[in-house]
């Protein structure tokens, strides 16, 4: 029995290791056929297949790699090779009609074996084999919008707002588009503060200088002169949709 659980335990590392090496393959320029590349990882069906990726919030890749691999074995007894790239495993399934809300269903029990970390799985649009590069990129996006909205499992065609995209966008990024866009109303303090909720309501009711003033109980005038004074801090004209936009989507990446 033990040699037998050896043997087990070797077949896998092997899919693995064979799997791990086909992902980082993925990034480079292809020499072969991606499908002859699949099949030596043992899937089976001819496609489309979706790419899930995974992390543990402040855990190594194996616990990501352990995690996503129960998740998959949910929906299938067949051992699925689990591939890790730095912080991140991934995996290759074969798409199906109700794939999406069996992995929903799967992530609280898989998420409750780890309370105290965030398990996070993007999951890919369905796609070709020819398109496995871009469901790669597709996925890790929707894991990084997973981890950031809290949603556990979210699907590449999830992303369907201006929050929901952004979410999906690398912290540094988002950090450096807020802080590029805001700039000194991201101050904390209490007249900068006044500024961003003045702006976050002119912007709620689209801006009518009228019922942002009723929203916030202030005169119609202070209105003005705070939006005139955004206008110079920041540069943007308030009075310009894609001004507005870029505001927007920077109060959302500062988690306003």
């Amino acid at each position: 029995m033990r040699r037998y659980r050896d043997r087990t335990l070797a077949e896998r590392d092997e899919r693995d290791r064979a799997a791990t090496e086909f992902v980082l393959r993925m990034s480079a320029p292809q020499t072969g056929s991606v499908a002859t590349e699949v099949d030596s990882l043992g899937v089976a069906e001819p496609g489309p297949y979706r790419m899930l990726c995974a992390t543990v919030a402040h855990r190594d890749p194996a616990a990501a790699a352990g995690a996503l691999r129960e998740l998959v074995a949910q929906l299938s007894d067949a051992p699925t090779p689990i591939a890790t790239d730095g912080d991140q495993a991934l995996a290759l399934i074969p798409d199906r009609p109700d794939l999406l809300d069996r992995l929903r269903a799967a992530h609280p029990t898989v998420a409750a074996c780890d309370p105290n970390a965030t398990f996070a799985v993007g999951i890919s649009t369905a796609s070709g084999l020819a398109d496995l590069p871009d469901a790669r990129i597709r996925a890790t996006h929707a894991r990084r919008a997973a981890h950031t909205l809290r949603s556990g499992v979210t699907a590449a065609e999830d992303l369907a707002t201006l929050h929901e995209l952004l979410a999906g966008v690398p912290e540094p990024i988002r950090d450096a588009y807020r802080t590029r866009v805001l700039g000194p109303l991201l101050e904390q303090d209490d007249s900068h503060a006044a500024l961003r909720a003045t702006l976050i309501a002119f912007l709620d009711h689209n801006g009518s200088w009228t019922r942002t003033a009723e929203a916030l109980y202030l005169h119609v005038n202070t209105v003005h002169y705070r939006i005139e004074r955004i206008e110079r801090l920041t540069g943007r004209d308030l009075s310009r949709l894609d001004d507005r936009i870029d505001l927007r989507a920077a109060l959302m990446a500062a988690g306003a």
